[in-house]
């Protein structure tokens, strides 16, 4: 009985002999668990990262009760990884887990306390925050933001698989896991619940996933001596930014690519808003890189080719990357 499987019912491996999907197993548990909620409720994981209106005991319960959804699922995962055709499923067997349930969880919760103080951190930019910012960070304007939160949750959730993988690169695992599980679908179709309509529910998802791939070329990350634009390589990437040939030139688009410029900003926000007090150093450098990125896009006049060639050869000319004083480990296109 598929039903009966889907709900836990079964210990042995019988079901994978009747061909039933076991990623789906775990993708389901990630999203009825963790992510979705249903219209009710959507309204409430808003007002638990934004806290408006609520008493900090309120939102506590919130985000108990949300880490318990993820513990839940982090121990279905474990359950799926211990078991003797986790290879054949495109799942690392269980000797390359190297994480822990408590260690994942606790930086979940980190990584939600502090997106909750984003907001706050625009005030401290020398600009407000453009369009393309406001469409995929969870702001002050309220609007839609419902959807971002749950982006960001989603995102968190993701990583916090990862992490159960590969404590030391907790985000290239995630991105690995993202893939080898099909995340892709069910996250965009949870995502959908929070009014992302079109593609929108699509571009989010791939956003999770372009955010996971390519942690070296984030804002704030650590310098490199390869160009901070390889991560256009990534066929999520090209098409979150739209690049497209014309006359036999491929460009992108610029208001994509701030939009998801912006998003990949979100760890090095996220390590700024852990803080008491945000460091203004920090805000004024991690300001300074998206600006130098917005402007090289501009120099390179949208074309492809040429940002790589504005790129290629040295490092990055930007500021010190947006750390704290100990780094948190933040570290094919169809899922």
């Amino acid at each position: 009985d598929p039903k009966a499987f889907y709900q836990g019912y079964f210990t042995d491996w019988t079901p994978i002999q009747s061909n039933l999907d076991v990623q789906r197993k775990l993708a389901d548990d990630l999203i009825s668990e963790v992510i979705l909620a249903d219209e009710a409720e959507s309204k409430s994981k808003q007002e638990l990262v934004s806290g408006d209106g609520h008493s900090s005991h309120l939102r506590k319960e919130r985000l108990d009760e949300l880490t318990q959804r993820l513990h839940s699922m982090l121990l279905a995962a474990q359950g799926l990884i211990s078991g003797e055709s986790a290879e054949s499923l495109g799942v690392p067997q269980q000797n390359e887990w190297l994480g822990s349930v408590e260690e994942a969880v606790a930086s979940f919760t980190r990584w939600v306390e502090a997106a909750r103080r984003i907001p706050s951190l625009e005030k401290h930019f020398r600009v407000a925050w453009s369009t393309e910012a406001c469409t995929v960070l969870p702001n002050d304007a309220g609007k839609e933001n419902a959807a971002r939160w749950a982006t960001v949750i989603a995102w968190a959730t993701v990583r916090a698989l990862g992490e159960l993988l590969s404590t030391s690169e907790p985000d290239a695992a995630g991105a690995r896991l993202f893939d080898a599980l099909r995340l892709r679908e069910p996250i965009a179709n949870a995502l959908s619940r929070f009014g992302l309509t079109g593609e929108e529910h699509w571009r989010a998802a791939a956003r999770i996933r372009a955010i996971l791939a390519n942690e070296a070329w984030l804002p704030g990350a650590r310098r490199s001596a390869k160009s901070p634009y390889s991560w256009l390589h990534d066929p999520d990437v090209s098409w979150l930014i739209n690049v497209h040939d014309y006359q036999g030139i491929r460009y992108f688009s610029k208001e994509m690519y701030g939009c998801l410029l912006w998003w990949t900003a979100l760890p090095a926000l996220l390590r700024i808003a852990e803080l008491a007090t945000p460091d203004p150093r920090k805000l004024h450098e991690l300001e300074l890189q998206i600006e130098s990125r917005i402007d090289a896009a501009e120099a390179a006049g949208y074309q492809v080719a040429a940002l790589f060639e504005l790129g290629e050869g040295t490092a990055p000319q930007e500021s010190s990357p947006v750390l704290g004083d100990e780094q948190v480990p933040v570290k094919n296109h169809e899922s």
